[in-house]
């Protein structure tokens, strides 16, 4: 991987990020915030968060579930 993969595994993928695998806290917030024009906090949070401000962004996603 190189470049802006690179950069999107790393911020969407844990501490050991993986291809095709994603932490869901991270990508169910991305898709919250791309739908709602990145105005409005996703459910339960304060604000927009940046990815490494997302709770549980190091856990491996399949340490975290569906």
């Amino acid at each position: 991987m190189g470049g802006l993969s690179t950069i999107r595994a790393k911020t969407t993928g844990g501490s050991h990020p993986v291809e095709d695998q994603v932490n869901p806290a991270q990508l169910n917030r991305i898709t919250w915030y791309a739908s709602t024009g990145w105005t409005k906090p996703y459910p339960g949070d304060s604000r927009v968060l940046a990815p490494n401000e997302v709770p549980c962004r190091d856990n491996p996603p399949q340490e975290l579930g569906d």
